[in-house]
């Protein structure tokens, strides 16, 4: 078994010797554009969006295969699964 001293230096070592990699500089700053849009004022549009397209199938799969149950329609509530 090892000391608290002994781990202290093995890890000192692991770590000089696995240094992590560090960003130095940082990025630019983000810069917003000028133009305004009648939805939003920052001249978004729809980039949220297209992170949640694959939710709903992949819920309605996981239900599918927890229930043998193939949901196509939503909102996928309890009295579709239910006979």
């Amino acid at each position: 078994m090892l000391s608290q001293a002994q781990l202290m230096v093995a890890c000192h070592l692991t770590q000089r010797l696995f240094a992590l990699p560090e960003m130095l500089v940082g990025p630019p700053p983000l810069q917003m554009p000028e133009r305004t849009t009648p939805r939003h004022l920052q001249g978004a549009k729809g980039i949220g969006e297209i992170g949640i397209v694959g939710t709903a199938a992949a819920i309605a799969n996981a239900v599918y295969q927890a229930t043998g149950i193939s949901i196509r329609d939503l909102p996928i509530a309890l009295d579709k699964l239910l006979p």
